[in-house]
């Protein structure tokens, strides 16, 4: 068996493992969500290939919430946000992927919340035997393969999960396109490689076309099909 082959099967193999964690875990975060219901403001905390995952957690909390929420990477956390006073009313929600390049700046950081006594979650394929900490861990599966978005570049791409469902009314007897892995669509701001997510979620376009009229580097895209 190839590599890529043996990657597919990875995949699969994290969605039937995903499947059997999620109702401990849905109920480990909404026992986290009922003590945290009211707190004033919440930090997403996530770097590299993680960074994309803290951006649309505080983006829900806008959009459900309607409170305060900042998403911003460790390093500089722990340059700002490391100062904040009444850390008892910010939820701190840190995603930390063992493979993380970053992975000994995220000790740091989620020990440095822990001593602060910040309210404290950390979604991560680890644990305390990872990080030394005592606190909320909503563990996802382990992958077999380390994770690498760099495409071949020198700094790594953001990737999120995003809903792909058709803006037009469909039958039973069409292919539905339901959500995919991806990148946004690559842009320069200031000097500067961005990713438009919203962009390429609002420009309605069937990811089949994606790669063609955006480039899109590497996305994954999963559709219903009844028959």
């Amino acid at each position: 068996m190839d590599e890529a082959m043996d990657m597919r099967f990875d995949m699969v193999a994290q969605g039937k493992a995903l499947g059997e964690l999620l109702p401990d875990m849905c109920r480990q975060v909404y026992d986290i969500a009922e003590k945290w219901k009211n707190m004033e403001a919440y930090d997403f905390v996530g770097t590299g290939f993680d960074y994309a995952a803290a951006w649309f957690g505080h983006a829900k909390v806008f959009e459900a919430l309607g409170k305060y929420a900042m998403h911003i990477n460790s390093e500089e956390w722990l340059h700002m946000n490391f100062f904040m006073r009444n850390v008892d009313k910010i939820g701190t929600i840190i995603v930390a992927n063992t493979t993380n390049p970053a992975m000994s700046r995220n000790k740091e950081l989620i020990k440095f919340a822990h001593n602060l006594t910040r309210p404290l979650m950390v979604i991560t394929d680890g644990g305390k035997e990872d990080f030394g900490v005592d606190t909320n861990y909503v563990k996802v599966p382990k992958t077999k393969y380390a994770i690498d978005t760099k495409n071949g570049t020198a700094s790594p791409t953001p990737y999120i999960l995003m809903e792909t469902l058709p803006p037009t009314p469909y039958t039973t007897s069409d292919e539905i396109n339901l959500v995919a892995y991806t990148t946004g669509i690559k842009r320069i701001h200031q000097g500067m490689d961005a990713y438009d997510f919203c962009g390429l979620r609002y420009a309605k376009t069937d990811p089949k076309q994606w790669q063609e009229k955006f480039k899109l580097p590497r996305f994954v895209y999963f559709s219903l099909r009844l028959e």
